[in-house]
């Protein structure tokens, strides 16, 4: 997502939201997609920048 702030922002899901879920497959759910968040800042992170931040 682009910002004025910085050369990389992501957003996601506060980490208790997911202990927070009401029932065990929504609580699955999120976390799944909370890792998912991870995995691409993971991937962003380790991209080469093409321009001097």
């Amino acid at each position: 997502m682009p910002s004025l702030l910085s050369a990389k922002t992501t957003i996601t899901v506060h980490p208790s939201s997911i202990l927070r879920a009401i029932d065990p497959a929504s609580k699955e759910k999120a976390y799944a997609e909370f890792v998912a968040d991870l995995n691409a800042v993971a991937k962003a992170l380790r991209r080469k920048p093409t321009k001097p931040v």
